[in-house]
């Protein structure tokens, strides 16, 4: 029976991907540009959408809807005549994402895709809400870490897990951003106007995809077929409960194989955190699967490749201490370095700079960038994309292409790094 249902569900996804391709479906802006993981973006086009007077032309009737749907506060009409909504607002010398101020509120929201917390961060940004929670918006409702919540109280669930922390609220892209955006679309002077239309539909596809959803047609014929019998409906359960240890056992063979790659190239592994793996699909603990490669090191400070999964697989370089050949603690963010090793945090980005370009950077990665297949798509481990599935096909090619690539990447910054440690540039 599970081979049947199988076979069935694989027909319904291949007339589906049929269907999107031959009417356009798949042409969407924001995968195109690369632009759906920049939280920078993402920020713009939500604070865009809740401004009353920003460019859509529909004054306020987004943000009443986020206030409702979203936030679930009670305005009054005078808070919605006074509200002004920020981006990059300046708080205890930090910056938060979107903060939304009124006569009786100030609301901060601090948005998470990928990017880590800073120490403190968490705690100093529910310092400054009033008559509100903090707002911590990510993907899948996930934590903030420890060491930003530090000075808040947590709150546990009945076997004492932590939930959450005093003063902050979870919301996620998955539900809360998504229902907003449905209910954006179903007003009746959005369905008229094409291009508003379209871009919040582009951005809710993107936010599916990448938080693992389907709508639609497809989503109502896979639903038919499992509750078509109840010998369908248990094999479904049953697909359910082996498919987290299906999926990690592919992201085990890449990490692996790569790392495998790595070591017999003579490069030395200085962390390795794939046990990680067990915990990634399991877990609400955000966890980091990958392993790091030492590029250079000037005493005890070393340039640390790494190559790591979130939701999507990246690699990218960071700065870590050292000793007897091995990571000695957690990464330091980025200021930190800056403050107290200028000269070595100089010379090793500025190797990167030259040889690697304009990058992303986030608190602790001072380059970073997606890991694609040779068709240029990203994997996206967390909602198992398109690219991981044909890994199970395609592993040993994929693997060497991703190695070559990376190879290539992190031996050109150690060449550029060495010459500057010796003077030559």
């Amino acid at each position: 029976m599970i081979d049947k249902l199988l076979a069935e569900v694989t027909a319904i996804s291949k007339k589906y991907a049929l269907i999107n391709q031959k009417t356009g479906a798949n042409f969407n802006i924001f995968d195109i540009a690369d632009i759906a993981t920049d939280e920078v973006v993402v920020c713009k086009l939500i604070c865009e959408l809740l401004d009353c007077r920003g460019s859509h032309g529909q004054d306020d009737a987004f943000f009443r809807l986020f206030v409702n749907e979203v936030l679930e506060l009670d305005f009054s009409e005078l808070d919605y005549q006074t509200a002004v909504v920020h981006r990059e607002y300046n708080a205890n010398r930090r910056r938060i994402d979107i903060v939304i101020t009124s006569l009786n509120h100030l609301i901060p929201i601090e948005v998470k895709l990928f990017s880590g917390d800073q120490d403190g961060q968490c705690f100093d940004y529910a310092k400054t809400r009033v008559n509100s929670d903090l707002y911590y918006l990510t993907l899948d409702e996930r934590l903030p870490g420890e060491n930003s919540a530090e000075g808040l109280n947590p709150e546990l669930d009945e076997s004492g897990k932590v939930i959450s922390y005093e003063g902050i609220k979870l919301i996620t892209f998955r539900c809360h951003i998504v229902n907003w955006i449905n209910k954006c679309l179903a007003l009746p002077e959005v369905i008229k106007i094409a291009p508003i239309r379209e871009i919040l539909l582009q951005f809710k596809d993107v936010l599916l995809k990448l938080t693992g959803q389907k709508e639609g047609g497809e989503k109502m014929e896979v639903v038919s077929t499992i509750l078509s019998s109840p010998d369908t409906l248990k094999s479904a359960i049953e697909i359910e409960k082996a498919m987290p240890e299906v999926k990690a056992n592919i992201m085990k063979n890449i990490l692996h194989e790569l790392k495998w790659l790595f070591e017999d190239s003579g490069h030395a592994i200085i962390y390795d955190y794939e046990q990680q793996i067990d915990d990634y699909y399991m877990s609400r603990t955000k966890t980091f699967p990958g392993f790091g490669v030492e590029v250079a090191r000037l005493e005890n400070i070393a340039l640390v490749f790494y190559v790591e999964i979130e939701w999507f697989f990246v690699y990218g370089f960071s700065l870590a201490e050292v000793e007897n050949g091995k990571q000695s603690h957690e990464f330091w963010d980025n200021a930190t370095f800056k403050k107290k090793e200028a000269k070595k945090y100089g010379i090793f980005t500025s190797a990167i700079a030259e040889v690697m370009g304009k990058s992303k950077t986030t608190d602790y990665a001072i380059y970073w960038d997606f890991i694609v297949n040779d068709k240029g798509e990203q994997f996206n481990f967390k909602s198992f994309s398109s690219a991981c599935v044909d890994l199970l096909k395609n592993h040993e090619s994929q693997t060497k292409h991703i190695f070559d690539i990376l190879h290539s990447r992190l031996c050109n910054v150690r060449t550029v790094c060495k010459m500057k440690m010796e003077g030559l540039l």
